[in-house]
């Protein structure tokens, strides 16, 4: 498991709660998925 996540532009550690009872994204299912390649500890296509 990845030791961080960034939530809001803010860099959270990964246990951290983040997100409450009253978001829109957990009661309707909305959302933005994003995903970036690491292959050696680099991030590949970052440009």
């Amino acid at each position: 498991m990845f030791p961080y996540i960034i939530y809001n532009g803010q860099l959270l550690p990964s246990g951290a709660a983040f997100a409450t009872a009253d978001s829109r994204a957990l009661r309707f299912g909305d959302g933005i998925f994003e995903t970036m390649n690491v292959t050696d500890g680099r991030i590949l296509f970052f440009k």
